[in-house]
């Protein structure tokens, strides 16, 4: 069963513990005065906790503040619990594609694996 993105997975408990999770990512890359590109955001969670300096993407249109994650400057860019979407090989590409784009960029990147 695929996964529907549109679902608010952060009532609750979830909320609580994701919430969580984005502060440390806050803390950890230093974004309080960065601009950030979320790539992968969802519902623009990060985006609420640091509502002046952060531009969502995603491969969902209708969630994403901007079509195309290339033309966006941002000094550090967050993936979380993204890549483990991706094949070995999608993200080399990617990978290499976003030092192509920003080779300055920071990555920061949360995962908390897959479930199998």
């Amino acid at each position: 069963m695929a996964k529907d993105f549109h679902e608010d997975y952060y009532a609750g408990l979830k909320g609580i513990y994701f919430r969580r999770i984005l502060k440390a990512i806050i803390k950890i890359g230093g974004l309080k005065n960065k601009r950030v590109l979320d790539f992968g955001c969802g519902k623009g969670e990060l985006k609420k906790l640091l509502p002046n300096n952060v531009v969502g993407y995603d491969i969902l249109p209708d969630l994403s503040d901007v079509a195309d994650w290339r033309k966006v400057k941002f000094d550090a860019m967050v993936a979380n619990e993204v890549f483990y979407l991706f094949s070995k090989k999608e993200l080399e590409n990617f990978l290499e594609e976003l030092y192509k784009c920003n080779p300055k960029a920071e990555l920061v990147v949360a995962s908390a694996g897959r479930a199998s």
